[in-house]
C-alpha cells in the first residue's frame, strides 16, 4: 500500500456516493416534474400516470434483493457499475418514449436497473467506513440525495426553457454514465486493494465485513423468518410511500387541491426535500449521540419512533387545513421529520445483516419500494373514485403511526 497524499481514500468513496445519490434522486425526481409535459405529449390521463410512477417501484421492489445479493457476492464496483449505466440508459430511453406501454417497459427496466444501487451503498459504506463514522455517512449520502430531488423543479425549469422534456432526460442520463465510468476505474472493493489507502486509514476502518462465497439461497429464504427483519421491513415502509408522493403527486396536489400560484407552488414542492437534506445530515449525527448514550437499540427506537409521531401529526393536520401555506408548511416538517431516521434505518440494517449486510438493507428498501408503488395508485384512484386528496393523505399518515410502533419493537445489538 503506497503513502497516502491528499485527503483520505475513504472520504472519497464517501464522496463519489454522495455525488450517485444526487444522480439518483434527480432522475426520479424529474418525472414529477416533467409529468404535465409528459401527459400532454403522450396523451396520458391521471390513472395512466399513476401506473408510470408505480411500475417502477414495483420492479425496484421485484429486483432489490437479488441486487443486493450480487453486491454481497460479487463486490460493489462490478455491480454498481452495472446498476448505473443501466438506469443511465433507461433514463436516456425515457425521452425518447412514444406511448403509455412503451414508458411503462422503459421505466420497468429502469427500477429493476437502480434496484440494487442503495444496497450496494450500505456495504461500501459498511466496508470502508470506521463503526464511528458510517451514521454521518449515510446522513450525507441521504442529504444530497435529497438535496438534488429538492432543486431538480428548478433546474428542469430552467433546462424547459432550452431544451424539451425528452432532451432533459438524455442529458441526466449522461451525467450517470460519466459517475459510472469514474467509478469503475478508481474504486475498489476492500480498502487494502486500493492503491491509495496507506495501512494507518487501513487500521482505522478495521477488519471488512465478510462476502459472500456463493449464494446460498435456502440461507436467504430463512432470512425471512427472522422477526427483526420484517420488524425492519414494516418501519421502512412508510418512510419511503409518503417520499414517493412528494416526488411524484406533489407537485399537482399543491397547484390543484390548494391552488398555490406557480412560483410558490414550485417553491413548496422543493422545501419538503430540501428540509429532508438537513434532517439527514442532522439525523446522522443524532443517532451517532444517541447510540453512544444509550445503546445500539434504545438509541435507535428513540430517534425512529420520536420522528415517526412527529410526521404522523403533520400529515394528519395538512389535509384538515384551508390555508395552502400551512399545509404546505405541514407537509414539509412532516417528510423532514421521517427522513431523519434514515441514518438509524440504514445502520440498523446493516447491523443485523452482518454478512448479508446489503441483501437485510435491500429487503428492508424493497419493503420501502411496496410502499411507492402503492403511493401513486392509492392517490389516482382516491381521485377517480372518490374526488379526493384527503383519503390518501390520511391513510398514509396512518402508515407512519405503524411505523412508530415497529421502531418500539426494533431489535439492534
Amino acid at each position: 500500500m503506497a503513502a497516502r497524499s491528499g485527503p483520505p481514500a475513504r472520504f472519497k468513496v464517501a464522496a463519489l456516493l454522495v455525488v450517485l445519490g444526487m444522480i439518483t434522486y434527480v432522475d426520479r425526481a424529474c418525472m414529477g416534474t416533467l409529468k404535465p409535459n409528459i401527459a400532454h405529449d403522450l396523451g396520458l390521463s391521471d390513472v395512466q400516470i399513476s401506473w408510470v410512477f408505480s411500475i417502477f417501484s414495483w420492479s425496484y421492489a421485484l429486483f432489490g434483493i437479488p441486487g443486493g445479493v450480487m453486491a454481497d457476492r460479487f463486490g460493489t464496483r462490478t455491480v454498481l457499475t452495472l446498476i448505473v449505466v443501466g438506469w443511465s440508459l433507461c433514463t436516456i430511453l425515457t425521452g425518447q418514449a412514444v406511448g403509455f406501454w412503451n414508458l411503462m417497459v422503459v421505466r420497468f427496466i429502469f427500477g429493476a436497473a437502480e434496484a440494487g444501487a442503495w444496497p450496494s451503498v450500505a456495504r461500501t459504506f459498511a466496508q470502508w467506513l470506521p463503526k464511528s463514522e458510517r451514521a454521518r455517512a449515510q446522513g450525507t449520502f441521504f442529504a444530497g440525495s435529497h438535496f438534488a430531488a429538492g432543486v431538480t423543479a428548478y433546474l428542469v425549469a430552467d433546462l424547459l426553457r432550452m431544451v424539451s422534456w425528452r432532451e432533459v432526460f438524455f442529458a441526466f442520463g449522461i451525467v450517470g454514465l460519466a459517475w459510472a465510468i469514474v467509478w469503475a476505474i478508481w474504486f475498489r472493493n476492500l480498502p487494502s486493494e486500493h492503491p491509495s489507502v496507506d495501512a494507518a486509514e487501513c487500521a482505522l476502518i478495521g477488519e471488512p465485513i465478510a462476502g459472500l462465497p456463493k449464494v446460498e439461497w435456502l440461507t436467504l429464504l430463512r432470512m425471512f423468518t427472522r422477526s427483526k427483519v420484517w420488524i425492519l421491513c414494516g418501519m421502512y415502509f412508510p418512510l419511503s410511500t409518503f417520499f414517493y408522493f412528494c416526488i411524484t403527486w406533489l407537485p399537482t396536489y399543491l397547484k390543484e387541491q390548494l391552488g398555490l400560484r406557480p412560483q410558490l407552488a414550485t417553491f413548496f414542492a422543493a422545501l419538503p426535500l430540501v428540509l429532508c437534506a438537513f434532517a439527514d445530515v442532522l439525523g446522522g449525527w443524532a443517532t451517532d449521540q444517541a447510540v453512544t448514550r444509550r445503546g445500539l437499540r434504545d438509541g435507535y427506537r428513540v430517534v425512529g419512533a420520536g420522528a415517526f409521531a412527529v410526521s404522523a401529526v403533520t400529515l394528519i393536520a395538512a389535509p384538515l387545513t384551508s390555508n395552502g401555506i400551512v399545509a404546505g408548511l405541514l407537509i414539509s416538517v412532516g417528510t423532514g421529520a421521517s427522513m431523519f431516521t434514515l441514518p438509524a434505518a440504514w445502520g440498523a440494517s446493516t447491523k443485523i445483516g452482518g454478512p448479508q449486510a446489503a441483501t437485510v438493507s435491500a429487503a428492508m428498501n424493497t419493503a420501502g419500494q411496496i410502499g411507492s408503488a402503492i403511493c401513486p395508485l392509492l392517490v389516482g384512484y382516491a381521485l377517480k373514485w372518490f374526488h379526493s386528496w384527503t383519503l390518501s393523505i390520511e391513510i398514509m399518515a396512518g402508515f407512519f403511526v405503524i411505523g412508530a410502533l415497529c421502531w418500539l419493537k426494533l431489535e439492534v445489538e
